[in-house]
């Protein structure tokens, strides 16, 4: 039962520290012969975008995740979980891959780390289409899915969190085709598919919160005041009991203090000049989605629900977006001073809403040639970048979760090129199979680092 779910088995500490691990999204296994499909497999089939592979192969070997977690010594886990692996049809749920979802969790838990479920990312099953999320009908098909998965492993998760980054799957699927189902420019269908995003994320917090008041996680991406800004605004007035027109002044005052936002940077990307203003039509686009930056269904739920709207707990993803246009691979750019945690101050409703206090998910990488993202090659390296970091994060006040993406090199946004993890993988051998390598890609001890940087980080508390 739901109402089972376990606490932790030791204390929380107010700065808890802890990695990404890939989970079951994207470690392996999926898109195949035999395999289960999602929204990503027709762009592997026809070469768009690098296959999957085995990737990290933690479906095989869950250990190799728990045992490295254990020796960073984190006090917690963010892992995913593959919506097409568990669900592998519109209504069959696998209890295998159920069961073994459980006992990676309860290795976790055992351990004495908080495990963080992510129910879907920016893959979901290709039985659902690569439209999927502008279709009518998916915020309740998603929340099927969500209900099963969470009543199957309830007992054994602490805390979950519904969508990661409902703006970036908008933007790179429906604008910077990026993404599946790959569309550029289609601002009007980005508009619904994020209202449906939001929309799955309200209706899952209010049956959560029918059901004992289990907090949900949202994940947003870090910025000034841009549509993330505009998210919590509206949760956070409607958890006040506000009404659509005190909501929509909460919005409007937010923007007029906001220097840069998302959709700014895309509009601009259209420019073949790579001007901020872009052409006339994306102008009188771009009037129009700013005027309604969260749009009907998820503005509306929100006022139906009222305080438990804001069941919800959010992490702000410090990945900010710098959309390319015609790659199919990321072109995220990120900065010391995007970075930067002590942002979140500048942003009041998160505070008021998270409850756990400062909550982020960090990466360290650049943008290569191409779009290529990679974390090798940077002067000073992951030393230097945790040393920064921890210095930053002793002048946080109040609680602190802090988590780094991620634990070991992943499969991500339709390709292996993202090398940030602090284990990187040898696939020399292609599907027959992975090794972890006791460096990162780029042979720095970032293992090490990262101890260091928890240890200063935790002595600030």
């Amino acid at each position: 039962m739901l109402l089972g779910v376990q606490a932790p088995l030791t204390p929380l500490p107010r700065r808890s520290i802890g990695v990404v691990l890939g989970g079951f999204g994207h470690d392996g296994q999926m898109n195949g012969p035999h395999e289960p499909m999602n929204n990503w497999a027709g762009a592997e089939q026809m070469g768009l975008v690098e296959v999957s592979g085995l990737a990290a192969d933690l479906l095989e070997f869950p250990e190799r995740g728990v045992d490295a977690a254990i020796a960073l010594g984190v006090d917690h886990v963010v892992t995913g979980l593959e919506w097409a692996r568990l669900n592998p049809s519109r209504h069959v749920v696998d209890e295998r891959e159920i069961e073994r979802t459980t006992i990676f969790l309860h290795q976790l838990q055992t351990a004495g780390i908080e495990p963080v479920v992510r129910l879907v990312s920016d893959a979901s099953p290709a039985w659902a289409g690569e439209e999927f999320w502008l279709m009518p009908g998916s915020p309740e098909t998603f929340c099927t899915y969500a209900f099963a998965v969470i009543e199957a492993i309830g007992p054994t998760a602490a805390r979950f969190v519904s969508i990661v980054d409902p703006v970036r799957i908008a933007v790179a699927g429906w604008l910077t085709g990026e993404a599946p189902p790959f569309r550029r420019g289609a601002l009007d269908d980005a508009l619904c598919v994020l209202d449906n995003l939001l929309t799955a994320h309200l209706q899952l917090a209010a049956w959560l919160n029918e059901r004992g008041g289990l907090p949900l996680g949202l994940e947003l991406s870090q910025g000034s005041y841009d549509l993330s800004g505009a998210i919590v605004a509206v949760i956070a007035r409607a958890r006040e009991g506000g009404s659509l027109d005190e909501i929509a002044q909460a919005v409007a005052s937010g923007r007029t203090t906001s220097s840069t936002s998302i959709v700014d940077d895309v509009v601009g990307a259209f420019h073949p000049l790579g001007l901020e203003s872009g052409p006339a039509w994306s102008r009188g686009d771009l009037d129009r989605f700013l005027k309604r930056p969260v749009p009907g269904r998820f503005l509306n739920t929100a006022v139906e629900l009222g305080r438990s709207a804001g069941s919800t707990e959010f992490s702000t993803v410090v990945w900010p977006l710098r959309p390319t246009i015609g790659r199919t691979r990321s072109g995220r750019l990120l900065s010391a001073a995007q970075l930067r945690p002590t942002n979140l101050q500048d942003l009041p409703p998160l505070q008021g809403i998270a409850g756990a206090g400062h909550s982020f998910i960090d990466g360290f990488c650049r943008a290569e040639d191409h779009g290529v993202i990679e974390s090798k090659g940077d002067d000073g390296g992951i030393h230097q970048f945790f040393e920064q970091r921890g210095r930053a994060l002793q002048e946080v006040d109040g609680p602190l979760r802090y988590t780094y993406d991620g634990l070991v090199d992943g499969y991500r946004m339709g390709t292996h090129a993202l090398r940030t993890g602090l284990f990187g993988l040898d696939r020399s051998r292609g599907r027959r199979g992975v090794t972890w390598m006791t460096t990162n890609a780029g042979g720095e001890d970032a293992a090490g680092a990262f101890r260091e940087f928890a240890a200063l980080v935790r002595a600030g508390s």
